[in-house]
């Protein structure tokens, strides 16, 4: 019966003038215009940052166009139609494009470069940031300095850990596990949105802004004595509390109490929230201690007045109940102090 009308259906058809053939084959592409515009209208239809997959149809002239010097054109115009990270295939003319990512990516010409990029915020965990590299900067990260990536990212931009990759273009993934909380207390206040903060931190930030409002303005070398002196008057070093909280502002704002990291954590926000041009530096020292970095052994702050970097180390002060460590020049620099990245001009 079934047989029966199927045919009839295709016998009315055909007398009708109304049989619909099978639709044509997608045409190939020919053109680097062609291609750039149809990446570009795959982007459109992907959600931006999640992985997507998609196929491209090419002609053999466009394919060898493409694949030339090792892909060189075909991961320019990947670029730029906002790809950030790809993985393919070819079977015949047909490029395949699996868990590829469409997304808003930074550029960087060189490392200061990278650092301002990374501390362009948000600062969200596990939160992927692409930053588009030079080929110089590429070249460079890729090569010798890959590993030392961790330890830039912890002097210079917070991240206490995280994970970073790259893949076939010149792009770097940056994923932060975890910042000092100072960085992400900024953030929020800038932002004005408490509600990446926990209930601790949300209380400590408040803490911070009572303290913060006591500081008389002034030039920067005064601010900075201020912020130096109340941290020393109102924080005790102390290794028995809550790993997190002595590793951080909030056992300091809120108990009065922690590590190095802590106080340079406490520096850290009130000096920014007081208008300072304010840094974390790691770094180890012959009395050090355990850091949630896990890449030094001591933490410190830098403060940029007139152009030139400063050193604070608070910790230090407050052990010995002194201004030793405060507002020191690089020639003045402790050669109990020593790190691997630091500010320009604090190389080693």
């Amino acid at each position: 019966m079934m047989r029966k009308m199927m045919a009839g259906a295709l016998l009315l058809a055909l007398l009708c003038g109304c049989f619909v053939s099978a639709p044509a084959e997608e045409a190939a592409l020919e053109t680097t215009e062609q291609y750039l515009a149809a990446l570009i209208e795959a982007g459109t239809g992907a959600e931006w940052g999640q992985y997507t997959s998609f196929e491209v149809h090419v002609t053999d002239g466009l394919l060898a166009e493409l694949s030339a010097d090792g892909d060189a054109l075909l991961h320019q115009l990947e670029m730029m139609a906002g790809l950030v990270e790809v993985h393919y295939n070819s079977s015949g003319t047909r490029i395949r494009y699996r868990n590829s990512v469409f997304g808003d990516a930074l550029y960087a010409e060189d490392i200061p470069g990278l650092i301002d990029a990374l501390n362009q915020g948000p600062f969200e965990l596990e939160r992927d940031i692409y930053v588009v590299c030079s080929d110089a900067l590429y070249a460079q990260l890729t090569g010798d300095l890959w590993l030392d990536l961790r330890q830039i990212c912890n002097d210079c931009c917070g991240m206490v850990d995280l994970n970073y990759a790259t893949g076939l273009l010149p792009v770097v993934c940056f994923t932060p596990t975890k910042y000092y909380a100072s960085f992400r207390m900024i953030e929020a206040l800038h932002t004005g949105d408490l509600s990446a903060l926990s209930a601790q931190e949300q209380e400590a930030l408040q803490v911070a802004q009572e303290w913060a409002a006591q500081i008389v303005p002034g030039d920067a070398e005064s601010v900075m004595r201020q912020i130096h002196d109340l941290i020393c008057e109102r924080v005790t070093y102390d290794t028995e509390m809550t790993l997190d909280a002595r590793h951080s502002c909030v056992g300091a704002l809120l108990h009065g109490r922690c590590v190095c990291d802590g106080y340079a954590d406490t520096f850290m926000l009130l000096g920014t929230m007081c208008g300072l041009d304010v840094r974390m530096q790691i770094g180890t020292t012959p009395t050090g201690e355990e850091l949630m970095a896990e890449i030094g052994n001591h933490v410190w702050n830098m403060v940029r007045m007139d152009g030139e970097w400063r050193m604070v180390d608070v910790t230090w002060d407050d052990g010995s109940a002194s201004h030793d460590y405060f507002n020191l020049s690089r020639s003045a620099a402790p050669d109990s102090h020593t790190w691997t990245w630091g500010p320009e001009g604090w190389e080693h």
